[in-house]
């Protein structure tokens, strides 16, 4: 299944396209607001190393 999350950032927003079984990163410290951007149910895993 594949998804879209609309992310919120100090930088403005941006898409991210999400698929089952993928991982993705974001660089350390940057703050953002996941958004489902679709018109379905959506729902991801976010873990933060510290």
């Amino acid at each position: 299944m594949k998804g879209e999350l609309l992310l919120e950032t100090c930088e403005g927003p941006g898409i991210a396209e999400l698929k089952a079984e993928q991982s993705c990163y974001r660089s350390i410290g940057v703050e953002h607001h996941a958004v489902n951007a679709n018109d379905y149910p959506f729902s991801f895993v976010e873990i933060e190393l510290k």
